[in-house]
């Protein structure tokens, strides 16, 4: 196994973590602790987010690169293995389209008119950036790859490609600051109007957690647009405390499970590993568990 492949399984780890953690949080009884940090009950479980990861990594396995008909085969297996995983609507869509015979090359452009814009291809590019992080160009490509046979649009894609480099540019650049790690994403994401929001992360301070939010949006409309920017912010601030970043993802609200998911993998692969204790109230991963988080 390659030290890069280990990189992305971290990434997947983190990931998990976070989009279970996330997920306990749409049970109101959880959401009443929150100020508290009062710890959810175990087991937390993970949702579609982790699944599609999985199949992100299992197609860099066999691969090592982003083959797109291989990875619509693992998305379409972990979907009729396990359909109930909170699919979002659009996605259950896709893959059920997909899982009848239908040709990605023709659905994924065509959904909705111009192709899918929610955030799921963003979350599963993590991997991604975490396999191939000494390459910036190879980061962006792949990225795109695993995005585009689910999520043409323009905005999804963008998320995608952004994600993916921020998870690289933190095994890259560990002394960044907030400031520094938030433009050196920028640098990396496509123009779009993603990369326009998430400019405006630049002068929203760590304290200010509701001006993020208004300006950020919180994940509430599920579409990557409204989902990476606050994800990478609080990324940004919160990376180097794997559970003080995902308290501040669970205080923010709205999609809990994705951002959380995010803020995870690139918590995770700032600090090499996730909390063990974190690790006993999540659901086990059945593939691609990173060395030392068995």
């Amino acid at each position: 196994m390659t030290q890069t492949m280990n990189n992305a399984h971290l990434a997947l780890n983190g990931l998990a973590t976070g989009n279970a953690f996330g997920n306990t949080f749409y049970k109101a009884s959880n959401r009443k602790g929150i100020s508290q940090k009062k710890t959810p009950a175990a087991p937390w479980l993970w949702t579609s987010d982790t699944a599609m990861a999985v199949a992100v990594c299992q197609t860099l396995e066999q691969h090592g690169a982003i083959n797109e008909e291989t990875l619509v085969g693992h998305l379409i297996r972990h979907f009729e293995e396990d359909t109930f995983r909170n699919y979002g609507s659009g996605m259950f869509q896709i893959l059920t389209l997909l899982s009848q015979g239908q040709d990605w090359k023709y659905i994924s452009p065509s959904f909705a008119g111009g192709g899918s814009h929610g955030n799921e291809a963003a979350v599963r590019a993590l991997p991604v950036g975490a396999r191939f992080y000494e390459d910036i160009s190879r980061v962006k490509k792949e990225a795109e790859k695993s995005a585009i046979v689910t999520h043409f649009h323009k905005e999804a894609r963008s998320g995608a490609i952004a994600v993916a480099c921020a998870a690289a540019l933190t095994l890259q650049e560990e002394g960044l600051d907030a400031a520094g790690f938030i433009d050196s994403v920028l640098d990396m994401t496509p123009d779009s109007l993603l990369r326009k929001r998430m400019e405006q992360a630049r002068d929203v301070s760590r304290e200010d957690l509701p001006l993020a939010i208004m300006l950020l949006g919180n994940g509430d409309k599920a579409a990557a647009l409204d989902t990476v920017p606050l994800a990478l912010w609080i990324s940004a601030h919160y990376r180097h405390n794997f559970e003080e970043a995902l308290w501040t993802v669970a205080t923010a609200g709205g999609d809990c499970d994705s951002i959380g998911a995010i803020v995870g993998g690139i918590s995770a692969l700032t600090l090499g590993a996730v909390p063990p204790k974190w690790l006993e109230c999540r659901e086990p991963l059945k593939h691609c568990v990173a060395p030392g988080n068995v």
